[in-house]
């Protein structure tokens, strides 16, 4: 454990132009089709990771953390929390 502390692993390539401006591009047109989903439906539909989430999904697809499990388990474990306080007021003990 020890080792992982002291660092001296390989840095990454530095990505390319076109994976910058696809993360960029990707995360924008998936953050304004939410903004137009919330403006239609008349309720909030946009939290504040989505817009990681698109960068990671457009920008570096093949990483661990923009797979379909880390990205729809993270999101469903994030909004259960977020409901969580909601059903206090509901259930009766």
């Amino acid at each position: 454990m020890l080792e992982k502390l002291k660092g001296g692993e390989v840095m990454p390539p530095k990505p390319h132009a076109i994976a910058i401006l696809r993360g960029f591009i990707g995360g924008a047109l998936g953050i304004l089709t939410l903004l137009v989903i919330t403006q239609w439906a008349g309720t909030l539909a946009i939290m504040a990771p989505f817009g990681a989430t698109c960068v990671l999904l457009f920008a570096v697809p093949k990483s661990p953390l923009a797979q379909p499990r880390s990205v729809i388990g993270g999101h469903f474990i994030s909004s259960f929390i977020g409901v969580l306080p909601g059903f206090k007021h509901e259930v009766q003990f």
